[in-house]
C-alpha cells in the first residue's frame, strides 16, 4: 500500500490502484492470520481492526490516506501481542 500512496502522489492514479487494491487484500489476509495466532483479545481485535482499515483503503483504491493508519494500527497490535504473550 506504500507504493501505492508513493504513486498516487505522483499522479498515477491507476497504478497507484492497482497496487492499493492488491496491498489492501495482502494486509487483511495477514492481519485476520496474526489476531488468529495472538494469544490475548486486545492484540487480535487490534490486528483485525488494521487489516479492515486496509482492506477499505484498498476498496476504495485510495491507499495513501490508509496505508500509515493501518501500519499504526498494526504496529500497536504487535506491541500488545509482545506484551501480553508474557515472559519467553
Amino acid at each position: 500500500m506504500a507504493w501505492g500512496a508513493r504513486r498516487e502522489s505522483q499522479g498515477r492514479l491507476d497504478e497507484a490502484r492497482r497496487l492499493g487494491r492488491r496491498g489492501g487484500f495482502v494486509a487483511s489476509a495477514g492481519a485476520v492470520a496474526f489476531g488468529a495466532a495472538s494469544p490475548g483479545l486486545a492484540s487480535s481485535a487490534s490486528a483485525l481492526l488494521g487489516g479492515a482499515i486496509a482492506l477499505l483503503g484498498g476498496l476504495a483504491g485510495k491507499p495513501r490516506p490508509a496505508w500509515w493508519i493501518a501500519t499504526l494500527v498494526l504496529a500497536v497490535a504487535a506491541v500488545l501481542r509482545c506484551y501480553t504473550s508474557g515472559p519467553p
